[in-house]
């Protein structure tokens, strides 16, 4: 008879300690908490789990009353607060103050400094724990800062320069970046010349500031001036802005442009525009309050672009920093939030519903902590418990990583909340991700409390994407998660062994039902079940069941279903009793579970073949069960439908069905052994399987070859797919072990390298994993093509002390070919340049080679890729001339056409480097002419690339994206992931040379959505670049900074040196156009200097990477006028900068010499130092013949005799 599902399910008995336990953890609002429940399988911890569900569904619970937090006052003492903007700002402080519980005294000293001076010490008065000063750079407050901190009160400054220690933490608005845009923005929309009308304050701090960003952003442009100023210094300004603006209009029609540092001096300064009819000039200003967007929303309005960031927002981050400064968190000295361009497209995009400016228009990121969102949660108005989270099944292949469990919590926890985090998955940038999914968490758990479930397995790969996402958990607050699993003991043990966790994970373990639950059970069973079992048989199945549901479902199904149970009936109550409390007991247990499952191995009914063969085979559906029985669909279905009947069937969540894990081992310890002692029926099932899981793979490999991942959505589709691909090859690559070992290890050694080739590295570990059962009946040459690539995938997940240590048992094999010994040391240089000691690399090859050479017999064939291997480290080195030199020795050793033409490839590459361009192109062409005679196609792809790297160092930018645009043809198709996003990286390389910005955005990002590890850095640097370009300063050192983490990571030396030369340039033109006032940045040049020289240190050779950061050391002397040591690192810097001939980057050789050109003048011209100049210009000449001639070093000294000449020519000395 085939019961309904409801039947399986009794109504819940016992573990009320471990639900009150729980439910004490649950009401706690506010603190996050992992609760890990544990215990053996089939005791019921998946079914505690549903409970748990079903009674918070049913009633939620009861939060306590929140732990007190200390009392906190913060007095905002302000210059001014009477204008629209500040009082916005004041709205958002004010609403910050009530979500943290902090008392905020407000004072207004309405642009009197005097009377903020005396507001300074009433402050005081109030013995506040923090004091935030906002604007009021004036010496007249000093007296009263210092009352404040020796009265031990922390300040903060908010837009204040004043260069006081007494000031804890400083918070400034950044507009730096934006500044520099709006600048550009104005230059160009005049044409590049005319006058510029500048109104400001000379006597306010910040407005000063913003006009030496303005100052220094027009130096590109020498035909646009600040022709005119008006500087308001008094109240009211309004009139006196009007009247000095409307003349100065009407007097000089060379004013091409209003800048304004205010954005109070707008109205103003557009009324007398307007009424001087003055069409070709527009406005471009500071500020923007939602008042004021509709002027610039007019149609005829000439207010043309601003800079600032949503007062409300900015109200809320000074509030939340003054709050941690209060609280003792530690902080940094200083801080700032970025403001944003904006122009009237972009404004029209930021409009609500009703077509204003919403007054939190410009999201900030607001830094939290830990110890601030609970205080943010304790003095929550609204306390609810979030709508029920479905319990996520580890047994479902769409966990398949981390990323996809978040996936699905946000999409369960709301995707208009989540939409921030969805729009950054197709990103490489993880940790950006996470960072960004805690936040949209968080802002629920704010009001909600949110329980979460992880129904675990018995799988190392699965637990290990766990620990993955309790890191992210770290940062999430007002929640507990609940992880069931006979894992959840080693789950605890991890988490409680982390010191953030300690505090906030806690082990439940349950046990079997005692005694009188155990009764309970049975008794329900029987009543569910509408049969009744006599008293000896009721009292042996419970002593031997041992208070175990599982044991007690299966034996009660069985005697529902009239199969007799006699040895359980026949069995003496008493011997028994006595055979359970002695030495036999664990032998009685297991004879009492074989007698269970005895049953099926008769094999009476089709579903006991099913159980049997899914104890081998699983999970199944039923067009498996069809293949596998040799049934039609209509009998499969019923099979199907028949199997969920029985409680020790679980259905996953993709409808695909398996045996209970205490199930599946019964059978496997007792029958199959007995039933198949040859292993044929097994084997005939698994090429059954086989046969089954070949079809599937190639029909989702088709479905992917369809998917365009151009949203989040069809990202995880699409990785979903990936992940049930994996783990189909996964069961082929098991099945095909079990008939035969040989077979096995060369189709997983096919599937290992095409896994590697596609960058699916993950996939490999399923892949070794599915091999594991079998090592012991492994050869030894399969054992080291197995162990090999174990080495591989340990050090490609920087588990270095894995692979070195599977490499050492490796080389101690006794009866190594010489060719797996040859083998073992290149995987070992292989280490060695995964931990990025490249000359130790050196030293393993070599002694490869010296194999090679030793034993031509049996390894001639492999001189040439171990002298190809060399080239490539020391082209890693930046040591191109002897990389070249190894590659043309590769050329003489190798005969195999394929090989031959890779290293072809790989010297013309090199020889570009060095400026041989015709060599390289031929050596290039020649490889890819080969390469087409012998029609492997993916090759061509690859001297197409290198093409396009060749033409690209030579400048021929057109010819490079044709070279590339004929590459992408080629690996397109087959969408070969490493390829595509070297292509995409190196492709968006030339775009940006060639400025086309916004294309060569879209291919860096097409690469960083490909996840390919050794792509990202230069992805990331490349992106940073164009920033750059675009005057995005701070976000280019953001992307140098994520550029150099991925590079330090996988020893990508080349583009840390290029992340440090950039970001030392970006800190030299910052402080420059800071006016040199931020005195950190010329230590942070100096610190990337000191980067440089210990890779050099190493071993490394990148000259003209070297030269360029002398020159920034030796701008950055010049500027602070020391011109002594200003002097030989120029000198060393050209020496060096002369011997480029190609690579990645704008400035040319004469470009980077016309900068210390224009240096020397200014000694002969601005100085008036004419003798010293040539004098600088006599110690180069000599500096430079010194050195080693080289083929430009003539022309260098060419260069500066003319210089010479020049200064002559314009000066009598």
């Amino acid at each position: 008879m085939v019961m309904e599902e409801q039947s399986r399910q009794i109504d819940f008995i016992d573990r009320e300690d471990e639900l009150a336990e729980i439910n004490s953890a649950v009401c706690q609002w506010g603190n996050k908490k992992i609760i890990c429940i544990n215990g053996e399988g089939g005791i019921g911890k998946t079914r505690l789990l549903n409970e748990i569900c079903v009674r918070y569904s049913a009633a939620p619970p009861q939060f306590s009353e929140t732990t007190t937090q200390e009392h906190i006052t913060v007095a905002l003492v302000q210059e001014f607060a009477n204008t629209d903007w500040s009082r916005y700002l004041l709205f958002g402080a004010r609403r910050m103050a009530d979500e943290l519980g902090i008392t905020l005294t407000e004072f207004d000293a309405d642009f009197d400094i005097t009377k903020m001076s005396k507001q300074l010490d009433d402050a005081i008065a109030l013995k506040p724990q923090a004091i935030l000063l906002r604007l009021g750079t004036h010496d007249e407050l000093l007296p009263a800062l210092r009352r404040a901190f020796d009265a031990g009160i922390k300040v903060i400054g908010f837009d204040n320069y004043l260069a006081e220690d007494c000031i804890t933490t400083r918070i400034n608005q950044d507009f730096l970046d934006c500044g520099v845009q709006l600048v550009h923005q104005m230059a160009h929309d005049i044409g590049y010349k005319g006058d510029i009308l500048a109104i400001y304050d000379p006597q306010d701090a910040l407005q000063m500031n913003r006009h030496h960003i303005m100052e220094d952003s027009l130096r590109p442009y020498p035909d646009v001036h600040i022709g005119y100023e008006v500087k308001p210094n008094s109240q009211p300004f309004s009139q006196t802005i009007y009247q000095e603006t409307h003349i100065l209009l009407q007097s000089h029609p060379s004013i091409k442009s209003i800048w304004v540092a205010w954005d109070e001096y707008v109205e103003p300064a557009i009324q007398a525009l307007q009424e001087t009819g003055k069409s070709d000039c527009a406005v471009y200003s500071y500020g923007l309050n939602p008042e004021h967007a509709k002027i610039m929303l007019e149609p005829d309005s000439p207010w043309r672009a601003t800079v600032d960031a949503s007062p409300i927002e900015v109200g809320r981050y000074i509030i939340n920093l003054a709050t941690l400064v209060a609280m003792n968190e530690p902080l940094e000295r200083s801080y700032s939030f970025k403001a944003e361009k904006i122009d009237k497209e972009k404004l029209k995009t930021l409009l609500d519903t009703e077509g204003k400016l919403p007054p939190d228009w410009l999201k900030i990121e607001i830094p939290w902590t830990p110890r601030l969102h609970a205080r943010q949660n304790a003095f929550s108005k609204e306390r609810r418990l979030f709508p029920q989270m479905s319990i996520l099944d580890f047994d479902d292949d769409a966990i398949c990583d981390s990323e996809n469990i978040l996936y699905q919590i946000a999409v369960t926890m709301g995707e208009q909340v989540f939409t921030p985090y969805f729009n950054l998955l197709a990103d490489d940038d993880l940790q950006a991700s996470y960072r960004k999914f805690a936040d949209c968490f968080n802002e629920i758990t704010q009001t909600q409390r949110v329980l979460l479930f992880f129904d675990t397995v018995d799988n190392d790969n699965r637990i290990n994407i766990l620990e993955r996402v309790f890191k992210v958990f770290s940062a999430l607050n007002n929640f507990v998660c609940i992880v069931t699993g006979r894992e959840a003991k080693k789950i605890y043990a991890k988490l409680y062994a982390e010191q953030n966790w300690q505090a906030d994970v806690q082990e439940i373990p349950i046990s079997s039902f005692k005694e009188k639950f155990g009764k309970e059970y049975l008794q329900k069973k029987q009543a569910k079940l509408g049969f009744t079992i006599d008293p000896t048989l009721a009292h042996n199945l419970l002593l031997l069941a041992e208070g175990r549901p599982i044991l007690i479902d299966l034996a009660v199904d069985w005697l529902a279903r009239e199969i007799p149970l006699e040895w359980i009936r026949e069995k003496d109550t008493t011997q028994l009793e006595k055979d359970l409390s002695g030495p036999e007991k664990q032998l009685k247990i297991k004879e009492f579970q074989r007698h269970l499952v005895q049953y099926i191995g008769q094999g009476q009914r089709q579903l006991d073949w099913l159980f049997l063969v899914m104890a081998h085979i699983f999970p199944l559906d039923v067009t498996l069960i069809e293949k596998l029985r040799a049934i039609n669909h209509s009998e499969a279905e019923k099979l199907f439908a028949d199997a969920q009947s029985y409680t020790f069937i679980k259905r996953l969540p993709d409808g695909r069905i398996k045996l209970h894990d205490v199930m599946q081992e019964m059978i496997c310890d007792n029958l199959w052994n007995e039933i198949d002692p040859d292993k044929e029926r097994r084997r005939r099932d698994s090429q059954l399987a086989i046969d089954f899981y070949k079809q599937q793979i190639q029909m989702i490999e088709s479905l992917l070859s369809k998917i365009q991942t151009d949203n989040a959505e069809k990202f995880i589709e699409r990785e979903k797919l990936y992940q049930k691909l994996f783990s189909l090859r996964e069961n082929y690559l098991y099945h095909l072990c079990y008939i035969t070992t040989s077979q096995g290890v060369e189709k997983f050694k096919e599937m290992f390298e095409q896994a590697t080739r596609f960058a699916r590295l993950s996939s490999r570990k399923m892949l070794l994993d599915a091999l594991t059962p079998y090592l012991a009946e492994f050869s030894f040459d399969e054992k080291y093509d197995v162990n090999t690539r174990w080495v591989r995938y340990w050090l490609d997940q920087g588990q270095y002390d894995q692979a070195r240590k599977i490499l050492g048992e490796l080389l101690q094999y006794p009866s190594l070919t010489w060719e797996q010994l040859l083998g073992l040391f290149t995987n070992e240089a292989n280490y060695y340049i995964h931990i990025q000691q490249l000359t130790t690399a050196i030293e393993s090859l070599r002694k490869a080679y010296a194999l090679c050479e030793n034993h031509l017999e049996e390894l001639e064939s492999h001189r040439g890729t171990v002298l190809n291997t060399l080239g490539w480290v020391y082209r890693q080195m930046g040591k191109h001339t002897t990389a070249a030199d190894y590659y043309d020795k590769a050329l003489i050793a190798t005969s195999e056409p394929l090989k031959v033409a890779t290293v072809l490839n790989n010297a013309g590459y090199v020889y570009s480097f060095d400026g041989l361009y015709d060599k390289a192109i031929q050596y290039c062409a020649e490889a890819l002419s080969m390469r087409q005679r012998l029609q492997d196609i993916q090759g061509q792809g690859k001297s197409y690339t290198t093409i396009g790297d060749v033409y690209r160092n030579m400048g021929d930018y057109p010819k490079s994206l044709e070279a590339y645009n004929k590459a992408f043809e080629i690996f397109e198709p087959e969408h070969i992931k490493p390829w595509l996003a070297y292509l995409y990286s190196h492709r968006g390389a030339t775009l940006r040379l060639m400025r086309r910005f916004d294309d060569a955005r879209q291919d860096i990002s097409a690469s960083i959505a490909l996840k390919v590890t050794k792509e990202l850095p230069w992805a990331y640097h490349v992106l940073g670049c164009v920033d750059w370009d675009e005057g995005n300063l701070d976000t280019a050192l953001k992307l140098f900074e994520q550029s150099d983490e991925r590079a330090h990571a996988i020893g990508d030396m080349h583009t840390r040196v290029n992340n440090l030369i950039g970001c030392a340039e970006i800190f030299y033109q910052k402080w420059i156009v800071s006016n040199q006032q931020l005195d950190t940045l010329p230590i942070q040049i100096d610190t990337k200097s000191k980067d440089l020289k210990k890779i050099l240190q190493q071993g490394y050779n990148f000259p003209h990477h070297q030269g360029r950061m002398l020159r920034v050391l030796a701008d950055t002397a010049f500027a602070q006028k020391r011109y002594p040591d200003a002097l030989p690192l120029y000198a060393e810097s050209y020496f060096l900068l002369e011997k480029r001939f190609a690579g990645y980057g704008q400035s040319t050789f004469q470009e980077e010499f016309d900068r210390v050109e224009k240096n020397i003048l200014y000694l002969a011209q601005q100085e008036n130092h004419p003798e010293v100049a040539l004098q600088w210009c006599k110690y180069l000449k000599e500096y430079w013949n010194s050195k080693p001639a080289t083929r430009q070093s003539g022309s260098l000294i060419g260069k500066c005799t003319l210089l010479e000449t020049k200064i002559r020519l314009n000066f009598v000395v």
